[in-house]
Protein backbone atom coordinates (compact mmCIF):
# COMPACT_ATOMS: atom_id res chain seq x y z
CA UNK A 1 0.00 0.00 0.00
CA UNK A 2 2.79 2.58 0.79
CA UNK A 3 4.57 1.84 -2.60
CA UNK A 4 1.51 2.47 -4.27
CA UNK A 5 1.73 5.85 -2.06
CA UNK A 6 5.09 6.04 -3.31
CA UNK A 7 4.65 5.72 -6.78
CA UNK A 8 2.03 8.46 -6.38
CA UNK A 9 4.47 10.68 -5.35
CA UNK A 10 6.62 9.83 -7.92
CA UNK A 11 4.26 10.02 -10.40
CA UNK A 12 3.33 13.68 -9.48
CA UNK A 13 6.81 14.78 -8.60
CA UNK A 14 7.72 13.99 -12.14
CA UNK A 15 4.79 15.40 -13.71
CA UNK A 16 4.91 18.61 -12.22
CA UNK A 17 8.88 18.54 -12.88
CA UNK A 18 8.68 17.83 -16.36
CA UNK A 19 6.12 20.33 -16.87
CA UNK A 20 7.98 23.22 -15.02
CA UNK A 21 10.78 22.23 -17.60
CA UNK A 22 8.92 22.78 -20.78
CA UNK A 23 6.48 25.57 -19.57
CA UNK A 24 7.64 27.50 -16.63
CA UNK A 25 7.03 27.71 -13.01
CA UNK A 26 3.89 26.32 -12.72
CA UNK A 27 1.98 28.36 -9.49
CA UNK A 28 -0.58 25.02 -8.38
CA UNK A 29 -2.72 26.60 -5.69
CA UNK A 30 -3.50 22.97 -4.33
CA UNK A 31 -1.55 19.63 -3.98
CA UNK A 32 -2.25 16.20 -3.45
CA UNK A 33 -2.41 16.94 0.53
CA UNK A 34 -5.99 18.54 0.27
CA UNK A 35 -7.58 14.85 -0.07
CA UNK A 36 -7.20 12.02 1.81
CA UNK A 37 -4.64 9.44 -0.25
CA UNK A 38 -6.61 6.00 -1.55
CA UNK A 39 -4.76 3.91 0.84
CA UNK A 40 -5.59 5.71 3.97
CA UNK A 41 -9.03 4.20 4.68
CA UNK A 42 -7.77 1.11 4.30
CA UNK A 43 -4.59 1.74 6.19
CA UNK A 44 -6.09 3.01 9.05
CA UNK A 45 -8.27 -0.19 9.31
CA UNK A 46 -7.69 -2.05 12.82
CA UNK A 47 -7.42 -5.75 13.44
CA UNK A 48 -10.17 -7.93 11.75
CA UNK A 49 -10.78 -9.38 15.33
CA UNK A 50 -12.06 -5.97 16.55
CA UNK A 51 -15.70 -6.95 16.82
CA UNK A 52 -15.08 -10.72 18.27
CA UNK A 53 -17.52 -11.53 21.00
CA UNK A 54 -20.03 -8.17 19.81
CA UNK A 55 -23.31 -9.97 19.02
CA UNK A 56 -23.45 -7.70 16.11
CA UNK A 57 -20.14 -8.91 15.24
CA UNK A 58 -20.77 -9.56 11.82
CA UNK A 59 -23.04 -7.01 10.80
CA UNK A 60 -20.28 -4.50 12.07
CA UNK A 61 -17.41 -5.84 9.84
CA UNK A 62 -19.68 -5.85 6.78
CA UNK A 63 -20.68 -1.96 7.80
CA UNK A 64 -16.84 -1.21 8.29
CA UNK A 65 -15.58 -2.62 4.77
CA UNK A 66 -18.39 -0.98 2.62
CA UNK A 67 -17.37 2.62 4.99
CA UNK A 68 -13.97 1.50 4.04
CA UNK A 69 -14.55 1.46 0.28
CA UNK A 70 -17.08 4.20 0.12
CA UNK A 71 -13.71 6.25 1.86
CA UNK A 72 -11.38 4.78 -0.58
CA UNK A 73 -14.36 6.17 -3.46
CA UNK A 74 -14.16 9.68 -2.04
CA UNK A 75 -10.97 9.93 -1.80
CA UNK A 76 -9.75 8.85 -5.60
CA UNK A 77 -12.48 11.20 -6.50
CA UNK A 78 -11.17 13.70 -4.91
CA UNK A 79 -7.39 12.86 -6.39
CA UNK A 80 -9.14 12.91 -10.19
CA UNK A 81 -10.80 16.33 -9.36
CA UNK A 82 -7.20 17.70 -8.18
CA UNK A 83 -5.67 16.48 -11.72
CA UNK A 84 -8.55 17.99 -13.79
CA UNK A 85 -8.17 21.37 -11.49
CA UNK A 86 -4.32 21.11 -11.69
CA UNK A 87 -4.89 20.73 -15.32
CA UNK A 88 -7.13 23.37 -16.13
CA UNK A 89 -4.82 25.71 -14.01
CA UNK A 90 -1.91 24.59 -16.08
CA UNK A 91 -3.43 25.28 -19.52
CA UNK A 92 -3.85 28.50 -18.69
CA UNK A 93 -0.30 29.00 -17.63
CA UNK A 94 0.89 27.54 -20.94
CA UNK A 95 -0.58 30.77 -22.44
CA UNK A 96 2.28 32.33 -20.83
CA UNK A 97 4.80 31.03 -24.20
CA UNK A 98 4.81 33.09 -26.52
CA UNK A 99 5.64 30.91 -28.94
CA UNK A 100 2.64 28.83 -30.34
CA UNK A 101 4.41 25.57 -30.34
CA UNK A 102 5.77 26.03 -27.28
CA UNK A 103 2.70 26.47 -25.89
CA UNK A 104 1.07 23.22 -27.32
CA UNK A 105 3.90 21.44 -26.25
CA UNK A 106 3.29 22.61 -22.61
CA UNK A 107 -0.19 21.81 -23.12
CA UNK A 108 -0.13 18.30 -24.61
CA UNK A 109 2.51 17.57 -21.34
CA UNK A 110 0.11 18.80 -19.03
CA UNK A 111 -2.67 16.62 -20.75
CA UNK A 112 -0.63 13.32 -21.11
CA UNK A 113 1.04 13.68 -17.20
CA UNK A 114 -3.04 14.35 -15.96
CA UNK A 115 -4.00 11.46 -17.74
CA UNK A 116 -1.15 9.10 -15.86
CA UNK A 117 -2.18 10.39 -12.76
CA UNK A 118 -5.81 9.77 -13.28
CA UNK A 119 -4.50 5.99 -14.79
CA UNK A 120 -2.71 5.96 -11.07
CA UNK A 121 -5.38 6.63 -8.87
CA UNK A 122 -7.78 3.92 -10.81
CA UNK A 123 -5.09 1.40 -10.50
CA UNK A 124 -4.68 2.72 -6.54
CA UNK A 125 -8.15 2.48 -5.84
CA UNK A 126 -9.45 -0.76 -7.54
CA UNK A 127 -6.26 -2.29 -5.05
CA UNK A 128 -7.53 -0.41 -2.15
CA UNK A 129 -11.03 -1.32 -2.49
CA UNK A 130 -10.15 -5.35 -2.73
CA UNK A 131 -8.38 -4.87 0.58
CA UNK A 132 -11.03 -3.23 1.83
CA UNK A 133 -13.30 -6.24 0.96
CA UNK A 134 -10.58 -8.66 2.20
CA UNK A 135 -10.81 -6.71 5.54
CA UNK A 136 -14.57 -7.32 5.89
CA UNK A 137 -14.43 -11.12 4.75
CA UNK A 138 -11.66 -11.79 7.41
CA UNK A 139 -13.62 -9.67 9.84
CA UNK A 140 -16.51 -11.64 9.15
CA UNK A 141 -14.95 -15.16 9.79
CA UNK A 142 -13.09 -13.68 13.05
CA UNK A 143 -16.74 -13.18 14.23
CA UNK A 144 -17.45 -17.07 13.46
Amino acid sequence: MRGWLLAFALVYGSWAGATRALAGDFTLPFGDGVCVHVDAPYGALPSPALFIGNVKCGSLCRSVAIDCAKYTTRAASCLNTLASDNLDYEKKECANNVDPISEKACVALAITDAAAQRVLVKTMKASELALCKVWGDACVVACQ
